[in-house]
């Protein structure tokens, strides 16, 4: 099958047969690259600096690169699917993250490719602020009908069912709340001194 795709070594297993498993110095890395990527919050750059500051490093001790990152993210292997002489099967090899997670990682990626300029920078308020109550996972948004804004369970663990709940909804007890707070004078003439703008 060729090189060890990044993140995997080669070993024997019990059999004397030729295999590979997990890089325990690299596959908590490649596992943790798709699930930040799958929040819908990071940039292919902007990954790379965050990966960059936890340490991450090639098998040569490099910084991963842009491309690098794009092929990987873009790869079934992790998965459990690859290509090969005969096409697309599924492997045994030990997975480095979720079939769920990967297609929410693929669905970003042509977004990214396929939507205009203004349509990838529109703000989502709640953007990297909410995880899934059942398994953890980070709730990330995306545009549907062109203009609604749902936000879901990115399902990382392969544990929820997917559910979409409209940004009007979860922004609701929010905007009662805020309607109970009210600040005094002197807390706004404060407010006021220290703004930039």
């Amino acid at each position: 099958m060729g090189l060890a795709p990044t993140g995997y070594m080669y070993s024997v297993d019990e059999q004397g047969n030729k295999t590979i498993m997990p890089d325990p110095n690299l596959a908590p890395f490649i596992t943790k690259m798709f699930e930040l990527y799958a929040t819908g919050a990071y940039s292919l750059r902007k990954l790379q600096e965050e990966l960059t500051e936890m340490g991450a490093r090639t098998k040569t001790g490099k910084p991963f690169a842009i491309s690098q990152l794009n092929k990987i993210l873009k790869k079934p292997f992790y998965c459990g699917v690859m290509e090969t002489k005969y096409g697309i099967v599924n492997h045994y090899y030990e997975c480095l993250t979720s079939p769920e997670t990967f297609r929410r990682v693929q669905e970003i990626i042509d977004g990214y490719q396929s939507k205009p300029h203004k349509t990838k920078a529109k703000p989502f308020v709640l953007k990297g602020m909410i995880t899934c109550a059942h398994c953890g996972c980070v709730v990330t948004p995306e545009i549907k009908k062109k203009r609604y804004v749902y936000y879901s369970c990115t399902n990382g663990k392969g544990e929820c069912k997917r559910t979409y709940v409209r940004e009007e909804r979860l922004l609701k007890p929010l905007m009662e709340y805020f309607d109970h707070i009210s600040l005094s004078e002197e807390q706004i003439q404060t407010i006021t001194e220290y703004s930039p703008f």
